[in-house]
């Protein structure tokens, strides 16, 4: 071949790669899939020729495709750091936990350099896999070679309030809107971290970021809720509440949601193992040599966090925050893969699961979860506080006869409310309406006393309001259950330096308080209707 080929040859090459990035980076993934294909074919002795086709592949949810073109990328060049990425991006996609961490050390090792973009992308795939430490190493160093950099200084952010270092993350968050005062994210954050005063009025800064929004109801949606948390802080309770409403209101019309779903999945599940297929393995007793991990299940906001930190604060337990490896093995159970969305499980779907499948969702549960953790203690009782699981209890006593469920429970009154003022990052759809939050929590209680009458005596109750009362009884007596020796950590929980990843990773770093109990009552006027729903419904308030 003479040099005039090979320039020619060269020539082409670039040439069709850089219609295929344009391609993927224009959203045109059909097209981009047909070139980077003739790529890949064309040239399969090129790195970037399988890193483009896993791109294009993982975008169009063809994973094994993906994953086989990202490990052929990273043969071909070893050194390559953005190639180990999307590996691991493959894996993480795959909740193969262990197997992405991998791909990220390699990354690290690889040509990185000083690219602050590339660097602040590993921070952010290190932080899906769950290493926190090596995410906010990732952001420092992007952060050093390019101080502006405003994607690494936000997630820098969210990891150190995660952390428990709300100062630092107040100051990345105050720096971006300084830099970016339409920057709605960072408002939203920035309100979230802690109790404001009148005498530090954020008004101007929100009603500014908004302005520089106008049009945009995602922005307009996250800058409602940090208004009415800004309100509420100085007790502007009624100003607050319209805030909230009106935030709500603008996403829940952009929001498809019946709240019909919900109901019949959360009144038919139960049946499954009360007269359904399953009521027989309930009647056998099941597995009982089966592993016993401790699960956490309630609505969001009602404690859920604070009964974790403090079972996760025990030397015998290694705390999984809100693990989705339960839905996701009912799903691949149901057939459907690791795309589908574990909020988004029907009863069908539920019907479908027979007894023989239960130690296959067992041992799948298993690996996920373990997988998922990291850290010398992944060998201890693991807790498990999706909230979510409430509704899998069936599936949770059926695969794990011996594990721990602990529902906790709150006054429907302050449950509701802490539910509808809070902007769920994925879920929990039936918060931003009242007429739908009241139904939802009127049947969710259905569900746990249906819960409670299948498997008596294998549920322990937690009330928030007597938890915060008498916190040495109710420690004690929920250390009991879980059959764990008294520790004085559990009750010291809130010096426990782990991370949380939670909407309550800020109010674990305190002492149990009694702040919250009866909060509803400054909401009273605006919360006659639910009140009185609950009440027909049988649901008295205790407070």
């Amino acid at each position: 071949m003479t040099q005039d080929s090979d320039t020619e040859n060269a020539t082409s090459f670039a040439r069709q790669a850089e219609q295929a990035q344009h391609l993927l980076d224009a959203g045109q993934f059909d097209e981009a899939a047909v070139a980077c294909v003739t790529l890949a074919r064309g040239y399969p002795g090129e790195g970037i020729s399988w890193h483009l086709l896993s791109t294009v592949s993982l975008a169009l949810q063809r994973l094994p495709m993906a994953v086989d073109a990202a490990l052929k990328s990273v043969q071909l060049d070893a050194g390559n750091a953005r190639y180990f990425m999307q590996l691991a991006r493959c894996y993480l996609v795959a909740q193969e936990w262990l197997q992405a961490r991998k791909a990220l050390g390699y990354a690290e090792g690889g040509n990185i350099g000083n690219d602050a973009d590339a660097l602040s992308q590993l921070g952010t795939l290190w932080f899906e896999a769950n290493c926190l430490d090596q995410a906010l190493a990732c952001y420092n160093r992007a952060l050093a070679l390019d101080s502006a950099h405003t994607a690494g200084r936000f997630n820098r952010a969210a990891t150190l309030r995660f952390q428990g270092d709300a100062r630092r993350a107040e100051e990345d968050y105050r720096y971006l809107l300084q830099q970016h005062p339409a920057d709605f994210e960072a408002c939203h954050n920035l309100l979230q971290l802690r109790r404001f005063s009148c005498d530090e009025n954020v008004l101007p800064l929100i009603d500014h970021c908004s302005d520089l929004n106008k049009g945009q109801w995602r922005a307009q949606v996250q800058l409602g809720y940090a208004r009415g948390k800004y309100l509420e802080d100085v007790e502007a309770f009624e100003q607050a509440f319209d805030a909230y409403t009106r935030a709500a209101d603008l996403k829940r019309q952009h929001t498809p949601y019946s709240v019909e779903k919900d109901l019949a999945l959360m009144s038919g599940l139960p049946r499954l193992f009360e007269t359904g297929p399953l009521a027989d393995l309930v009647a056998s007793g099941g597995d009982e040599s089966a592993p016993q991990p401790i699960f956490v299940v309630g609505l969001p906001r009602t404690g859920t966090t604070l009964v974790e930190r403090i079972i996760g604060s025990h030397s015998q337990v290694v705390s999984g925050g809100e693990l989705n490896s339960l839905p996701l093995a009912l799903l691949e159970a149901m057939g459907q893969n690791c795309f589908a969305d574990p909020f988004r499980i029907s009863l069908p779907d539920g019907e479908s699961i027979g007894p023989e499948q239960l130690p296959g969702i067992r041992q799948r549960y298993l690996q996920l979860s373990r997988d998922r953790l990291t850290g010398p203690a992944t060998s201890g009782r693991l807790v498990d506080k999706l909230p979510f699981n409430a509704l899998y209890v069936g599936y949770i006593l059926a695969a794990f006869p011996k594990a721990s469920v602990v529902h906790v429970s709150r006054d429907p009154m302050d449950a509701a409310l802490s539910n509808f003022k809070m902007l769920f990052a994925h879920g929990y759809d039936y918060s931003y309406n009242l007429d739908d939050l009241a139904a939802y929590l009127v049947e969710h209680r259905q569900m746990m006393q249906a819960w409670q009458r299948i498997f008596p005596g294998k549920l322990h109750e937690i009330r928030y309001e007597q938890l915060v009362a008498d916190p040495q009884g109710h420690i004690q007596g929920l250390l009991d259950y879980c059959a764990l020796p008294v520790e004085q950590a559990c009750f010291d929980f809130h010096t426990n330096p782990e991370a949380s990843q939670t909407a309550s990773a800020s109010q674990v770093r305190q002492p149990i308080h009694q702040r919250s109990v009866g909060h509803w009552r400054n909401f009273g006027a605006q919360l006659a209707s639910l009140e009185k729903k609950f009440a027909d419904a049988g649901m008295q308030r205790t407070l």
